[in-house]
């Protein structure tokens, strides 16, 4: 009985407001705890105030700046942006963890993360979707080869992207992905198939060609700058200085 009654004691004073106190600090540790097992990784104070950060006018760009900054590797930027995410309820804790695990190290994973956490609700909307279906295709036997994947349209004559780029087996997919609602006032049966409509450009083999040979280039480019852990702007010195020897020899 002796043992009891400074047990008791305890939790009469520690009454129901420092229990729910308590229990709120304990669930928001948890909530923006590290998900990569890098040492690196931002501490929980960090996430909170860049997700404050994220929310501001041209919030995301501040955010890349302060990261920038940093110099961290890829995965600690993937998890920053990731738990930014999850500290602004944009998505659950549980579905973040799962999502990481699969998509970590994707050409486009981290660069799409960073839009979602934006004050944008339409724009994050749509990138969230576009995470949620190639985490999905992975769940179903797809390898994601990027996501936002860049190439040069042949038809606008200009820089446009692939939403998702997934294969299987011998066979690439190009996915294009929309966040629309059923009650839109255009229908999704009315939107035009973008990719109807460039194989018949009389140029579309040879823009086809030149693409996937420039996809395959950009996998080989971001392949290797996440290997040596190097910023674009130092790839781009390094090529830079290669380029230089060639000429020179």
């Amino acid at each position: 009985m002796k043992k009891i009654i400074p047990l008791i004691l305890v939790f009469l004073f520690f009454n129901s407001s420092h229990v729910d106190a308590f229990w709120s600090s304990v669930v928001k540790v948890v909530k923006i705890a590290k998900i990569s097992k890098s040492s690196k990784a931002l501490p929980d104070d960090e996430i909170t105030r860049l997700a404050k950060l994220a929310s501001e006018v041209k919030g995301t760009k501040k955010v890349g700046q302060v990261l920038g900054k940093l110099n961290l590797p890829n995965d600690v930027l993937e998890d920053t942006y990731i738990r930014i995410a999850i500290q602004q309820n944009k998505m659950p804790r549980k579905e973040a963890e799962a999502m990481f695990i699969r998509l970590t190290g994707t050409q486009g994973f981290r660069t799409t993360l960073s839009k979602v956490i934006g004050n944008n609700p339409a724009g994050t909307a749509g990138h969230l979707n576009e995470l949620r279906i190639a985490d999905s295709a992975t769940v179903h036997g797809f390898k994601v080869s990027g996501i936002g994947k860049k190439f040069v349209d042949g038809i606008k004559k200009g820089p446009t992207d692939i939403d998702i780029v997934l294969k299987n087996g011998n066979k690439t997919f190009a996915v294009e992905a929309k966040n629309y609602s059923a009650t839109t006032k255009i229908p999704m049966d009315k939107y035009t198939n973008v990719f109807e409509q460039a194989e018949k450009h009389p140029k579309a083999k040879q823009f086809h060609e030149e693409n996937i040979a420039y996809i395959r280039l950009s996998d080989a480019i971001y392949q290797e700058r996440i290997a040596q852990n190097l910023t674009m702007k130092q790839l781009a010195e390094k090529a830079k200085h290669y380029s230089s020897y060639d000429k020179s020899h």
